[in-house]
């Protein structure tokens, strides 16, 4: 395996508000984002 793996995300954010929406595309943020739709009936997309 040659070269160095680098972890690079499919769309980053081009502007800081579409940071929450990018980081619900994580599994970590994912499951958190969820459980807050869940938990207050908001549809966070």
């Amino acid at each position: 395996m040659a070269g160095k793996t680098l972890v690079i995300p499919q769309k980053p954010p081009p502007f800081p508000d579409k940071l929450p929406n990018f980081l619900a595309n994580s599994p970590e943020f994912g499951n958190k984002r969820r459980q807050l739709f869940l938990s207050t009936g908001k549809e966070t997309k």
